[in-house]
Order: structure tokens, then C-alpha cells, then sequence
């Protein structure tokens, strides 16, 4: 049977996060007859490998982004766990990324996909969206880490140790810096305002010890193109023959 236009359902996320006023919470259920709404603000703006009808470019208010959640598998390992992006609660912050709207009978499968069931350290938060064309708000679903029961929660690093984490991880969905990279490229394609200054500021800091590498890693295959080079004992050689 359809679920009712006006109720909401919460068998799909049974964790949920009671921090909207009531003038906040008179919007659309995100549970409709056609599905529900989710609302991502990292790498699922572009790895979307689960079912969904539409997306839609907007923002939420009362959060903010920062980049202090561990990742010991998409951009990290459990030796060297990467850092992704989570919300942080801030009154006058906002932030921006999208909405997938999926059917009904999706749900099941992408929320599999997505990795968004409620589990220990992380859970689901009710907030109001607000479309990028400036149409009625309505009521989505989105991620978070739960800093009391995350021990992958590093609340309490510095920036610098932030971004060494950054630029020494990689997990099974690429490197930590490329993620970084990506969703500064995915934010700049809403418009100058949905770029966040915390993510701007990882972005400066990580490219130039980016560029470095990708410089000694052309040298060391220019190098070895010539068999100038003993990987074994990793001695640069000079090849006299002629041939």
C-alpha cells in the first residue's frame, strides 16, 4: 500500500536525529508515494553506483562540513585511515550538495549501496534542503558521524594532522587527495558560494605536495625509460652500451 502523502515512514531509518524546531519540521515527508529523499555532501555527489529517479542541487542550513571522519576502507586502511567529510552542527554555516530522490521500491538497494544504514557511530539526521532554484524546501534525510560512539571521530586533530593524513592514504575508492580534489570540483560546479572555505583551504594546502610527487613520479619514468635506473637497489646507473 502507498504511504500516505501527508505521514512519514520511518521503517526505512529507524535512527534518527530530533534537532529541527517545529516551524522546521512543517515541510514535505521525505517519505513519499514515489520514494524518499537523501541528502549527500561528499564523494556520493559522484559515486552513485545505486538506483535513484532525480537529483537536485541545493543546500542545508545549521551545519557545517569538515573533514575529521576516519575512512579505513574507501580512502584509507585500517594502518592509515584516510579523512572524509562529515557535519558539524554551526548556526550560521551552510552546505551544499545534493538530493537524490529514489523510488520507493529502491530503497532497499541504495541504501545498501549508499552504506547509509544506521550503525554504531554513525546515523541519519532529518533537515530542511533548500533547492539550488530556489523552489519549496522539503524535508531530507542525511549521514553523520556520532563523535561518542565513532572511534574513526578525529574531533580533536590539528589541520596539519589532518591534512599528513590526507596526503598518506588511499582506500579501494582512490586516494584521499583525489577525494579531496573531486568534491572541490563537484562544489565549484554549483557556483562560487556552495564552496566551502574549510575544503578550499585543504585544497591549497594538499596541491602542492600533489604537484611534488607527480613530478618525482614523471622524473623516476623518464628515468627509467632510459634504464638509468636499478630498481633493485634503487641507484641511479649510466648505460654505456651503445647497442
Amino acid at each position: 500500500m502507498d504511504a500516505d502523502e501527508d505521514d512519514f515512514d520511518d521503517r526505512f531509518f529507524p535512527i534518527l536525529y530530533e534537532g529541527l524546531s517545529p516551524e522546521q519540521m512543517k515541510v514535505k515527508p521525505a517519505v513519499s508515494k514515489i520514494g524518499f529523499r537523501i541528502f549527500v555532501y561528499g564523494d556520493l555527489i559522484w559515486r552513485h553506483n545505486f538506483p535513484f529517479h532525480s537529483t537536485v542541487r541545493g543546500y542545508i542550513k545549521g551545519q557545517e562540513r569538515i573533514f575529521i571522519q576516519g575512512s579505513m576502507d574507501c580512502y584509507g586502511t585500517k594502518e592509515k585511515p584516510g579523512r572524509v567529510a562529515t557535519l558539524y552542527p554551526e548556526d550560521e554555516k551552510i552546505v551544499w550538495g545534493i538530493t537524490y530522490l529514489v523510488n520507493e521500491e529502491d530503497v532497499d538497494e541504495t541504501k545498501f549501496r549508499m552504506d547509509v544504514e544506521p550503525k554504531p557511530g554513525h546515523c541519519l539526521m532529518k533537515v530542511m534542503f533548500y533547492p539550488a532554484d530556489k523552489s519549496e524546501p522539503y524535508e531530507v534525510f542525511t549521514p553523520l558521524s556520532v563523535p561518542s560512539e565513532n572511534p574513526c571521530y578525529y574531533g580533536k586533530e590539528s589541520f596539519e594532522e589532518t591534512v599528513e593524513a590526507i596526503l598518506r592514504s588511499s582506500g579501494m575508492c582512490g586516494s584521499n587527495v583525489d577525494y579531496i580534489f573531486r568534491l572541490a570540483q563537484h562544489l565549484r560546479e554549483m557556483g562560487s558560494q556552495a564552496m566551502d572555505p574549510k575544503l578550499a583551504q585543504l585544497e591549497e594546502r594538499v596541491t602542492p605536495s600533489l604537484a611534488h610527487k607527480l613530478i618525482k613520479h614523471r622524473t623516476l619514468l623518464w628515468i627509467k625509460s632510459f634504464n638509468m635506473i636499478d630498481w633493485g637497489h634503487f641507484q641511479l646507473k649510466v648505460i654505456h652500451e651503445l647497442g
